[in-house]
């Protein structure tokens, strides 16, 4: 009689730490008394919490890890790809002037590969914001990344929009992804369509 409660402390103290190792991180310990036992117990707790905030800390560094990695994954591909092609164009239109007045052939085909390059360019660029805008999507939601597209969009196209949208809350990353690009889209033929 005199070892029951011990023994039942005992028993939850196994208990919790057994759901603990199983990862259980909410599991904490009522610390009934000021012995032994009940000093086990508040230092379960006082481990649990502590492992608890590291694991959220660890996540934490790890999407900020992801963000920076990305971000040096765009800025190369940026580097290496689109400033390459640009610094091309650049150098093709300065040839195609310098040919302009007496070999208007020449410029002519100068000005054609810069157009191409300049095409290209549009291309690896639309794939990197497409995938900035992901990013965006998942840090910033849906409602504050469209808003931004349409204002940015209406700008760039002296095309008035109005704009009325709610918060959208969390209707997961492949629906947001899909209302965005149907967004750009139907902009864009609005753009090309419109006169």
């Amino acid at each position: 009689l005199s070892t029951r409660e011990m023994i039942s402390r005992i028993r939850r103290l196994e208990a919790a730490t057994a759901r603990f190792a199983a990862g259980e991180y909410k599991q904490r310990l009522v610390v009934s008394r000021k012995d032994e036992i009940g000093q086990l117990e508040e230092h379960f707790n006082q481990m649990a919490e502590q492992l608890v905030t590291s694991i959220a800390q660890r996540q934490q560094l790890a999407e900020q890890g992801a963000r920076m990695g990305e971000r040096a994954r765009i800025a190369r591909d940026l580097h290496d790809s689109v400033k390459q092609q640009a610094f091309a164009v650049t150098m093709q239109i300065g040839a195609a002037l310098a040919l302009l007045d007496e070999h208007k052939e020449s410029a002519r085909v100068r000005l054609l590969e810069a157009e191409a390059l300049s095409h290209q360019m549009q291309q690896e660029l639309t794939v990197l914001i497409g995938e900035l805008r992901s990013a965006a999507l998942q840090e910033r939601g849906l409602t504050l990344v469209l808003q931004d597209y349409i204002v940015t969009w209406s700008r760039q196209h002296s095309v008035q929009a109005d704009i009325e949208l709610e918060d959208t809350g969390d209707i997961g990353d492949v629906a947001a992804e899909a209302l965005l690009r149907v967004t750009q889209e139907a902009l864009s033929n609005i753009a090309r369509h419109s006169q």
